[in-house]
This record gives structure tokens, sequence and C-alpha cells, in this order.
């Protein structure tokens, strides 16, 4: 086309071009109301393409040029990704991704081909970095985000573990802007900095120069603070290439050195430190970097032409990954090189041709850029930016970026369309003016919008590192002893409380003092401190509400102890928090009959303890409950100590912070995927700090729902009422075993006294009467924590079914009447709904276990489709799950449950279905994404329990290639024969009749034997592999299994099950009623039972 019918074109496009640069940095970002995957910025694309194409009549021809070779080897070759895809819907989408990108180009090269396109996509850009450079401020400044944008967590790491014993420890967010990542934000600014000193260049106007010289430095400073070092090396490019240029040295040397600025002034003391630190020293997942290389090479030389699959990186990098490398996010996300990226799962052609794509660019623009600095026309900042991009490039995955392409555009347009001045010299003064007032405004906002955010909220609500303790209670009255969880006036109380014993409250106390007393001291040599550390507490309490000297002697020696026995470097972390955090309340419920040579021992061991934590930040993943206990006690020893030691007002922010964060990542149901027991465990100092810290400081918000949500979370998780015992009581998933370690008596209590939670008082009330609390626990607590004025009431008129869709979990019992049937299912998401929802980071699963789609049962007081409980190897050939070739669920095989692998996919096992009503619950599971990719096409199990005394399960498998399918049951009672079809399972006066109808040629077989795979700790005892199995390799697989639950003193009448075509008829023993079984339509969420 020739300049003249491009500049009538133009102006109407460049709108909407416009307003698609103005949306760059929205990609991640769902609109109001709308779907995730329609963000503003694909959304701003569609119409910039729909007007682009009813616009541009010139044909093909007008829009490709002889270069452009490269773009369409890239685009067959993604295309041919789709042969050796193991997903190929997803290697299709990335295929439509770079089509996307290809039109960009194109699209995005006619408009800047014109002058005024280029003026509106440089000002666009300036626009929409000046807004994320303060987003990003604000984010480092004030440690959180507005609306939502920017959901990267903070990089703990950071902080370095040299800081001095008496600093601050302060975590950091990395500046992430509205995108997911903070390497993404600096790629992006890496343009709009380059677009934005290129008008400055162009105008000769001193006004708007400062403007855009402020922005520019906001965009320094923002990229400092995503801590990206591959944006710190972009830039120093870019920079040297502009100066190298000869044009503004000044004012980009004043920028840069404006921005450095403000970085350092924004950034704490440590936060200094540790931009030093990220900049000079190596880090320690730089060797994930390298794996992730070697793995991508690797992808390309087993397939060259058509590579692994576009988007598939992740689901094959085990396959390819050298022996070195573990699994870590770092490493598996993606090859962190955009060339070895597409080379991997695209063949080594697409690698080759984005490699030659860019390189054309690059040339082409730095010869325009050479021309123009000869005709003295000012400087083409399009080629400094490619510069600038280079390092991100080369150092993380961006094919798919719209910054890298819309710099190749711009270097590549039409040098005939060029004005004999630069384009955006010929704009009218008035567009100048209400430019230079966005701008002006824009910045006006980045500034004021914080602190009038930081208005709205309290100062302590924000982050851990704007904790005022100064002006807090604590502050205001240092040298107070005790303060944890009681001050002198409610010590007074609580002593005229224990005079009565109201409520029973104080009776575990005094138990656990009357157990103790005649107990001899633990050993020398006892490994584990946490046992002996739990003895410090109550016996401090006790001196503290009875007086007696025996408590006072007890607490002082075991304390002495403690302070002797603990050593940083050998313990381990949890031991050394749950010592410091006994040590800390000795030392403050003590403090008047401690010596000075004492309170300067307890001082030293707390310190020592606490900088080792503190050192620890980030080491574990944020629902960890390692993670958990050592930020609470960590929080609780600075509590302690504050006034006696420098240090401590750093471990209470540290401690707050990190409590705070893990807060974000818990879900609204009160449980964990690690079983009760963990989840107890992690609430147990929760609730410690919160109690703690609440009186004396402003603190950020507790994870309300789900603290609130576990009295009922747990309550759906035990066994019929009639059943309970103390080492015997709820059914279990993950590691834990069928009791709770921690409480959870004193918890339902507590919450019981924050929510007004009449359920959680009956609970706390009958496990205090029962004593049926964990052997871990803490009984003082109920001194603390127990009101017998909080109002009671009992469960019965609970519904008998809930849902847990966070984590995939469905309960459902017959009735409360205290003898009932207990049915568990659990087809978990791997690392939850709300955190693969929210775009957040794996959060740390090692106590959860490889058993989608698995189901346990109690009936008639016994447990009899069981689970493994706390193991020691994680394997799915434990639970009532299926096999495929012998292999089970990504994840097992190591003592760890290994999730990042499937959190890393784009699918995940689910709970599609759970549905409960008078006469059945339906259960719908998918667990086809659990295994590894390739293994496994389709999964899905139907459970429909027609209540009480029937369980149809019906499960669907489909591979690409035949296999052979292990069908698994686990129980503990004994198993014999009826005839080939029928089984029986009996224990105490449960009888499980089993009866296999489909496939018609599978055989039952069992065996019994001790569960090696068990953790020895928690015992090992026998059990029986129920094993049914077809003697032939399939590609479908049907299996069709019907219960019947019933006890010894009940006739067994099995129900006819007759069959029909495409299915069964199964009496029930309703008037009237039998359960239909269409075989016919049974893929995805149709039902294949239904009660006619």
């Amino acid at each position: 086309m020739n300049s003249q019918s491009i500049r009538k074109l133009a102006p109407g496009i460049n709108v909407f071009f416009s307003l698609f640069l103005l949306s760059l940095p929205f990609g991640d970002a769902a609109l109001p109301g709308g779907p995730a995957i329609i963000s503003p910025t694909k959304l701003a694309f569609i119409l910039f393409a729909a007007v682009f194409a009813g616009t541009f009549r010139a044909g093909l021809s007008g829009i490709f040029r002889r270069p452009d070779a490269w773009l369409a080897v890239l685009l067959f070759a993604a295309a041919f990704s789709l042969v050796n895809s193991v997903f190929p819907g997803v290697s299709a989408l990335g295929c439509l991704r770079l089509a996307a990108m290809a039109i960009l180009f194109l699209a995005g090269r006619f408009c800047l081909s014109s002058p005024a396109g280029r003026a509106a996509a440089a000002v666009s850009l300036v626009v929409a970095g000046a807004a994320m450079s303060g987003l990003g401020i604000y984010q480092t400044l004030c440690a959180d985000t507005l609306f939502g944008l920017g959901t990267y967590d903070p990089y703990q790491s950071l902080v370095p573990v040299e800081a001095a014993p008496d600093a601050a420890k302060i975590l950091i967010y990395r500046a992430s802007g509205a995108f997911s990542h903070p390497n993404e934000l600096g790629f992006f600014l890496l343009g709009a900095f380059a677009a934005g000193f290129g008008l400055l260049l162009h105008t000769g106007r001193k006004p708007l120069r400062v403007a855009l010289a402020l922005v520019g430095a906001a965009e320094t400073a923002a990229m400092f603070l995503t801590f990206s070092r591959s944006a710190w090396l972009g830039l120093a490019l870019m920079s040297a290439a502009f100066l190298a240029a000869g044009r503004g040295r000044a004012w980009l040397s004043g920028i840069l050195a404006l921005g450095l600025l403000a970085s350092l002034v924004i950034l704490p003391h440590e936060g200094r430190q540790a931009l030093g630190f990220r900049a000079t020293a190596p880090q320690g997942y730089d060797r994930g970097r390298i794996h992730s290389w070697q793995a991508a090479l690797a992808m390309a030389r087993a397939h060259p032409l058509a590579g692994v699959g576009l988007g598939t990186f992740a689901e094959r990098f085990d396959e390819f990954k050298p022996e070195s490398a573990a699994l870590d996010y770092h490493q598996r996300n993606d090859a962190h090189n955009t060339i070895l990226a597409l080379s991997a799962e695209a063949g080594i052609f697409s690698g080759l041709a984005m490699a030659a794509g860019i390189a054309i660019s690059l040339l082409a623009g730095m010869r325009r850029a050479a021309l123009r600095k000869k005709s003295s026309s000012g400087i083409d900042a399009a080629p400094f930016a490619l510069i600038g991009l280079m390092p991100g490039l080369m150092l993380n995955s961006f094919p798919y970026s719209e910054m890298l392409w819309l710099a190749m555009a711009w270097c590549q347009h039409d040098d005939a369309l060029q004005h004999p001045g630069p384009g955006a010299a010929s704009f009218s003064p008035s567009f100048w003016k209400r430019a230079a007032g966005a701008i002006a405004i824009l910045l006006a906002g980045a500034v004021i919008l914080p602190k009038f955010h930081a208005l709205l909220r309290p100062a302590g609500a924000i982050s851990g590192r704007y904790l005022n303790l100064e002006r807090s209670a604590l502050g205001r009255n240092p040298l107070a002893h005790p303060r944890i969880y009681m001050d002198a006036a409610a010590l007074a109380q609580l002593r005229a409380r224990a005079v009565t014993n109201a409520g029973g409250a104080f009776a575990p106390l005094t138990r656990y003092l009357e157990n103790e007393a005649g107990r001899a001291p633990p050993a020398p040599g006892l490994e584990d401190l946490r046992q002996e550390a739990r003895g410090i507490p109550p016996q401090a309490l006790a001196w503290a509400l009875f007086g007696r000297q025996e408590h006072l002697d007890k607490a002082r020696r075991l304390a002495a102890d403690l302070s002797l026995r603990l050593d940083v470097e050998r313990h381990e972390d949890i031991e050394i928090a749950e010592t410091i955090f006994a040590l800390a309340l000795a030392y403050d419920w003590l403090y008047a009959e401690l010596t000075a040579h004492e309170k300067t021992i307890l001082l030293n061991t707390i310190g020592a303890g606490a900088e080792a934590l503190s050192g620890m930040a980030g080491r574990f993943p944020m629902l960890n409950n390692h993670r958990i206990v050592d930020a609470a006690c960590l929080a609780v020893a600075g509590l302690a100590c504050y006034g006696d030691s420098r240090a401590a007002a750093g471990w209470i922010r540290q401690g707050n912070r990190e409590i705070e964060l893990c807060a974000r990542s818990f879900s609204d149901d009160g449980i964990s995927p690690e079983g009760v027991a963990y989840a107890g465990y992690a609430l147990e100092y929760i609730l410690k700090y919160y109690a703690a810290a609440v009186p004396l400081i402003q603190v950020s918000a507790r994870p309300e729902s789900w603290i609130r949500a576990f009295p009922e979370a747990f309550l759906r998780h035990t066994i019929a009422r009639g059943a309970w015992k103390q080492d015997d009581m709820i059914l279990s998933f993950g590691d834990s075993p069928r009791h709770s370690w921690y409480g959870p008596g004193y918890l339902f209590a507590r919450i019981a006294c924050l929510y007004g939670d009449p359920v959680a008082q009956e609970l706390a009330a009958q496990f205090m009467a029962g004593q049926l609390d964990g052997d871990s626990s803490a009984p003082w607590l109920y001194a603390l924590w127990f009101n017998p004025e909080n109002p009671r009431q009992d469960w019965s008129g609970l519904p008998a079914a809930r849902t847990f869709p966070n984590w995939g979990i469905h309960l459902a019992r017959d009735s409360w009447r205290g003898d009932e049937t207990v049915l568990g299912f659990k087809c978990s998401p791997a690392g939850g709904r709300k955190l693969r929802q929210g775009g957040r980071p794996f959060p740390g699963l090692g106590h959860a276990h490889p058993d989608a789609n698995s189901f346990v049962l109690f009936a008639a007081g016994e447990h009899l489709i069981t689970h493994p409980g706390p193991s020691r190897l994680k394997r799915t050939a434990n639970h009532n799950t299926v096999l495929v070739n012998g292999r089970g669920q990504t994840g097992e095989g190591s003592e760890w449950f290994k999730g990042r692998a499937a959190f890393a996919r784009r699918r995940a096992a689910d709970l599609l279905l759970a549905e409960h009503t008078d006469y059945y619950d339906y259960i719908i599971g998918d667990a086809a994404p659990a295994y590894d990719p390739g293994l496994l096409r389709d999964f899905t199990r139907q459970l429909f329990w027609l209540r009480p005394g029937l369980l149809f399960v019906f499960d669907h498998l489909g591979t690409a290639t035949p296999s052979r399918f292990q069908w698994l049951l686990h129980t503990t009672a004994g198993v014999s024969r009826v005839d080939e079809r029928t089984l029986r399972l009996a224990r105490g006066r449960a009888v499980l009749t089993i009866r296999m109808l489909l496939p018609e040629t599978a055989r039952w077989s069992w065996e019994t034997r001790e569960n090696a795979d068990a953790d020895p700790e928690w015992g090992v005892s026998p059990w029986t592999t129920i094993e049914l199995t077809a003697p032939d390799a399939t590609t479908d697989a049907r299996f069709l299994v019907v219960m019947q639950i019933g006890v010894t003193n009940e006739p067994a009448v099995f129900p006819d099950a007759v069959a029909r075509e495409n299915g069964f008829d199964v009496g029930v023993g309703f008037p009237d009623k039998r359960v239909s079984i269409d075989l016919i339509r049974y893929r995805g969420t149709n039902r294949v039972f239904s009660l006619k």
C-alpha cells in the first residue's frame, strides 16, 4: 500500500491500537463478572484485530513482505507440534496464541508505519508504564496490592541471613504490577521506558520533558523493585545503547539516578541489603534454570521436527530432566529461554525462525536508527527497546509477550512513510497539553492513592513491616509481665475461677499435673525437644494460678535444661519453634521469680532460636505446618521478650507477616488435604499467636473463614459418635492418623469464644469431659479458653452430608444417631481450587497422598474400607483407587508427596458432582489429570450411595494404548469369597458384601500383610489389599461394583441385579423402587445411576 492509503486508514485503527496497548498489563485480570479467560487485553486485541480486518483492503500482498518468511515457518512449525503433544488441546491453544502474536506483529507494523500510529503507541505505552510503575511501587511500599491486581507473593529469600541481630526482619514484596510475575512487569517496563525516552528526545517542550523524565524515573524504580535480574540487565544494556547513540545523555543519567535513589528510599534497610545481595550473589534456584535449559535441549534432540507440543514443557519435564534436577517450580514450569522453549515445544525450526525474526527486526531497527542519527532527525527508540528485552528473552520464556512482538513490528515499520521530522514533533500544542495533563494526573494518582489507601486501613493491617509497636499496648508498657494470654488483672480473675474449677475448665490442667507429679524426668538424650517443651507452660501456669513451689521449681528446671540442650544447628526448625515458645511463656509468666542470670540465659536461648527461625523465612510452602508453627512461635517469642531484647520487634514483624501470608492460602472450609490432624496442628498455633497478639498489638486479619469452619469440618470427618476413642475418631486422609494430635477440645473452646459457635462449645465440653484430646495437646489452654457460660447446642440438626469443593472432599452419613454409617470420598485438585484459580504459588502438600478418586467407609462401629494413614512412602497402591500398568498417580514414590508437578499442569483432578438427597448421595470425580500425562486419558468414578445399605461404584477408564488396570480396596476386616463374583468382609458386627458386575472377565484376589509403606512411628498393623483385575489389556475399561452394608445378626440378602441391554436393574428393598444402571451415556458428568 502507498503512504496516502495508509494515512487514510490509520486514524480509526490507531484508536483501537492505543486501547489495546493501554490494556497490555491486564492480560491476567478477568473482567468484572466475566470468566477468567476473558481479560481486558484479550478483549481489546479482538476489537483491534476485527477493526483492522474490516478496514484493511489490500490483501495479503499488502501485509506480508519477503523477510516475513520466518513468521510463516514459525506458524507452520507450531501447527506441526500437535503431532507429539500429549495434550493436543493445550498445543492448539498455543498455536492460536502464536497466530494472535503474528496478527499483532502485522497489524502493529501497519499502524506503526504512520507517524500518528507511532505517536499513539508511544503515548499509550507511557501511560500504561506510568500506571504499572505506580502500582508496582505501591506493592513494594505497602506490601499489598490494589484491586486484586498482581498475585505474586513476597520474595522472602531476598532478606540475607547475615542481617544484623537487632535488625527488624522485614519481608519484601516484589513489584509485579497487574502481571502474574515480577519478571513480566520488568519486561513490559523496558519497552515502555524506551517509548517514553524516545518521546522525551523528540519533543523540545521542557515541561513535557520533565514529566516524561519523572515517568521514566518511576519506571526505573519499579524495575529495581521487581528484583528481576533480567530487567536490570536489560535496562543496563538499553541505557548503554542510548548513551552510545549520543543523544539525551544527561537526561538518561538523571532518570536512572533518580529511579535508583527512589527505589533505595522505598526499600527498608534489609531491602537495600537484599538488592545488593540479589545483584552480586548467585541465587539458589539459578541451577534450576540450567536444569530447564538441559531439559529443553533434550526435548529438542528427541523431537527435532515437531517438539513435544506447545505448552507442554511442564508436563513432559520429568521425561527429559537431568538426574540432578528436583521437582521444583522454577525448573519445571518452563524452559526459561524463549528460543529454547520454542525449540523444545515446537521443534528446532520454530526456535530458529523466532531467532531469525528477532535478528531481522533488530538489524532493521538499528539501520534506521543510524540513518536518523545521520540526518539529525532524532532517535528511533524501537531497536533500543528490543536490545533491552534480550536478557528477558534469554532468561525467561516469553514467546507470547505482546511487548516482544510490538518491538519487532516497530523496528520493521516502513521507512517510506517517514515524515521529514519525527512523528511526535508534528503533534499540535493542544495534543501535548492534553497528554501532559493526563501524565500529571497519573503521577499524582500514583503518589496520592497509596497514601489515601493507607488511611483507610489500620496501620497494622497493611503488613508486618507497618506494625507500629511503639504506639501499641505492648509499646506503651514494654516492661509489664505477665502479658501473654493474660495480664495482671486477667490473672487475678483466673485465680478466682480456679478456686471453684468453674465449668470444669481447670480439671484438664489438674489431671496433667497429677500425672506428671510421679513421672521421671525425660532422658538427657531425648532427641525431640518438643515433648519436654510442652511440659513448661502447664507448670508455669500452675505456679501463677496456685502459687505452689513445686510447680515453680519444675518449670525453672525444665527451662534451664532446654536452654542447655537446644542446638540450633542440630535440631529441626519445628523443635526450635516449640522450644522458644515454651521458654518465652516461662520468661513472661515467671518473670518476677527469675534471677537476672536466669533471664539472661533464657533471652540468649530464645534469641538464638528466633534468629535461626528468622533465617528460615520462606523455606517452607504456605500451607506447610512447619511454616505456620515457626512463624507463630517466633512472633510470640518477640511479644514475650519485647522491651528486653532489641531484636524482638523484628521477630514480631516477621512472624506476623508470615502468618498473614499463610492465611491468604487457606481455603474457607476449615480442612486440610493432609488430614484433620495437620489442620488441627496449624490451627493450634494460629490461635496461640492471635490470642497472644490481639491484646498487645494491631495485627493483620486472621483466616477467619477457615478458623470458623474448622469445628464443623472436624465433626464431618468423625466416625459415629458412639465409637469415638482418643486414638480412633476420624476418617483419615493424607498423613493424619484416625485422631488429632493437638486438642482439639480447647481449639473448639477458643472458636466458641471468638464466634459464639454453640456447636463448637458442645464439642469442647464433650472432649474435655471425655478426655478425648490427643497426646500432644496443651490441656492448660482449657483454663484460658474454655468459658462455661457460652451457649451449647448438639449437632443432630446439621445436614447429614457436606461437600468441601476446594479440596474435592465429600463426607456423608445416614444420620447423626451415634451408630451411623459414614462415607468419605476424595478427589482433590492439586493445591486446591482456590490457589489454582488465583494463580498463587504451590502451597506445599508434603503430607498429602496420591489418592484421587479414593473413598473410605465406616459402618457398624468398624472401619471397613480404610486409608493407610501416616505413610513413610506415598503410593497410590495403598489407596482405594486404580493403578494403570502398575503405576499410580503423579507425585508418588517418596516420603513427601511431590505435588508441584500436578500443580503446574493446566488440568487437575476434581470433584465434578456431589449431591445429597433424602435417599442417596451421588458423587462423581475425575482423576485422569492426577496421573502422568499420556498414561491415562479418562478416569471418572461415580459413587451412588443409597442410604443406608447399598453403595454402587462405577469407573470408566480410557487410555491411548492397551493397558491393564488394578482396581483396589484396602481393609482390616476379614475377607472371604462367597462366589467368583462376590466377596464378604467382616469385622466385629460389621459386614460388607461386595459383588462385581463389570468387567465380566475380571477376578478377585487379595493379600493380607503389613503395610511396608506405613510410618513405623505411628504403628504398622496387618491389612488386606483386595484387587480386581481383568485378564486382557484394553483402551476402554469399565468397572461396576455393588456393596451391601450390614451387620452380623441381620440376614444377608444381596439385591438382585438383572442384566439388560446396556445396563442393569437392581432391586433395593424399597416398594416399587429400583436402581437403574445405564451404561450408554457414562462419560463426564452423565449419570449412570438413577433411582426409579
